[in-house]
């Protein structure tokens, strides 16, 4: 193992491991001269046989993958709400300054509903000096009535947190983990986003903000909420829709939904996955669903065409 590999974060619980194992496959595949160190921080429901499907994908593409079991609720004690958006999940990003290896200074936080097409050395290398996470503004980053919500100044962009490099010693120097876990507890009724909210509103001001092609949103592309983007961020976001780094298939629709469409970058997700090592383990579609699926398609193709066009801005076309 190369000691310069890039420090990966993932969270997830096993119903999240096949499409965490699709993302990896494509971070692998697309960066074969990086090395990378996979850090899972999971709970009770992982099993031994998913970590060494896990361990395989990476020792082959000499990298390794190490499991971080944690109960949460030892290291706090804030409550949990799930009926305010507050889970177990929510605090896998905010306490991985504790739950990680004191000497790991920066890591690459990523969701499970992405994809990689391209090399994340150069996002690896930037500089975070001052910055205690970036990240890259997120679809609803021109709705001012957001931050008036979390109660910080509408002069700083709301961020996705999909994509976040998070400055792990610049943390633990000032006790981060702190002012985020206080900021639940105090304002868990605001909450809608979770940790990406109290994120937000905790380090507004400290967040180093990316170019778009480290975290695509799918939601980007959709007419309902670019029509509120600035025109500097939409040509951004459409200098970069041909060949993004890092696609966010985020919004309520999936790659692997058998309710879909059309869905921009679905079928590069797909052939990801069929590269993978959960092409055999896990099923996308119910079969008897899926022919119907099909059938639907053909009947009412017109329709359905019409109906991609009335979400999308035209320029999305040709990504369905």
């Amino acid at each position: 193992m190369k000691n310069n590999s890039i420090n990966i974060l993932i969270a997830s619980d096993i119903n999240y491991a096949p499409y965490y194992g699709v993302m990896l496959t494509s971070l692998f595949e697309n960066n074969n001269l990086s090395s990378f160190v996979i850090y899972l921080i999971t709970d009770e429901t992982w099993t031994d046989k998913e970590t060494r499907r896990f361990e395989k994908l990476c020792m082959k593409h000499n990298s390794s993958f190490i499991v971080l079991r944690t109960d949460v609720f030892s290291l706090i004690d804030v409550p949990l709400n799930p009926n305010h958006h507050v889970n177990k999940a929510t605090y896998y990003n905010i306490l991985a300054s504790k739950i990680l290896p004191n000497d790991i200074d920066k890591v690459i936080y990523m969701d499970g509903d992405m994809l990689v097409q391209g090399d994340i050395s150069s996002l690896w290398d930037i500089d975070m000096t001052n910055y205690a996470m970036a990240a890259v503004w997120d679809s609803i980053a021109f709705d001012e009535s957001v931050a008036v919500r979390l109660g910080y100044s509408p002069e700083h962009r709301y961020v996705n947190n999909g994509t976040s490099i998070y400055n792990l010693a610049y943390w633990r120097e000032h006790n981060v983990d702190k002012f985020l876990l206080t900021f639940i507890n105090e304002h868990y009724e605001s909450l809608t986003f979770m940790d990406q909210d109290v994120e937000n509103a905790v380090l507004a001001g400290y967040i180093k903000y990316l170019p778009v092609t480290y975290n695509f949103q799918v939601l980007f592309l959709t007419k309902y909420f670019s029509q509120a983007f600035a025109p500097e961020f939409m040509n951004e976001v459409l200098l970069n829709k041909e060949h993004p780094v890092i696609i966010h298939y985020n919004g309520g629709v999936k790659p692997w939904s058998w309710r879909y469409y059309a869905l921009p970058y679905r079928k590069e997700w797909l052939r990801a996955y069929w590269k993978s090592p959960w092409f055999f383990a896990y099923k996308i579609t119910p079969i008897g669903k899926y022919i119907k699926h099909l059938i639907k398609r053909v009947v009412r193709r017109k329709q359905l065409i019409q109906a991609q066009r009335n979400q999308y801005i035209p320029e999305a076309y040709d990504l369905c």
